[in-house]
This record gives structure tokens, C-alpha cells and sequence, in this order.
């Protein structure tokens, strides 16, 4: 399973299901923070396990986007009396940047 982060800041995670469909099953926001060649910092409403990927999409100009792939490293719950609880993910590149062009 993994989580897919969108550049407006929404995230979805997913399951692998038969016959390599994905099956949606939970959204929400994630915000990226700190990012840089090795990794980035995450702030989510949901805690994913260690070593789970991440696949980040970044837009460029026009209709190019760029794709990046993390792994999880370590998770710390962030309690916020408003939000409920948030979690700050620390996370490693493991694949990209991929640059591609979304129509």
C-alpha cells in the first residue's frame, strides 16, 4: 500500500487489489515541508507504517508535473486540540524526480 500526495495538497491512500487495480480507501491533506535531494518532512492526519512509499507530484510549467517516490523512516504523532490528531513523517527519496507531461 502507499499514499499519493497531489501538488494542491490532497493525499490519498491505497491498497494493491487483484488483478493490479487500486482501490481508493481513505483522503485527506498532507503538506510537505523541508523537502530536499535526500527527502522531505510530511504533516498528514493519518499515521502510515514504516518503510511505506509515498509518491509525490509536483507541477511545472505548462503541463509538465514531476513525479518523486519516499519511504517512510519515521512517524511522530502531533496532537492539535482544534485539528485532532496530525502526524509529522519523516520520509527518504527513494525514486526521481521523474518529469512527465499530465493532459
Amino acid at each position: 500500500s502507499g499514499i499519493s500526495v497531489d501538488p494542491a495538497g490532497g493525499w490519498r491512500m491505497y491498497i494493491e487489489a487483484i488483478e493490479d487495480k487500486s482501490v481508493g480507501i481513505r483522503q485527506g491533506q498532507a503538506f510537505a515541508f523541508n523537502q530536499s535531494a535526500e527527502g522531505m518532512l510530511l504533516l498528514i492526519g493519518v499515521a502510515p507504517r514504516e518503510k511505506q512509499l509515498i509518491e509525490v507530484h509536483n507541477p511545472r510549467s505548462g503541463w509538465g508535473k514531476t513525479a518523486n517516490v519516499f519511504e517512510t523512516r519515521w512517524t511522530k504523532p502531533l496532537p492539535v486540540e482544534s485539528l485532532g490528531s496530525l502526524y509529522l513523517v519523516g520520509c527518504k527519496r527513494i525514486f526521481g524526480p521523474l518529469d512527465y507531461l499530465s493532459f
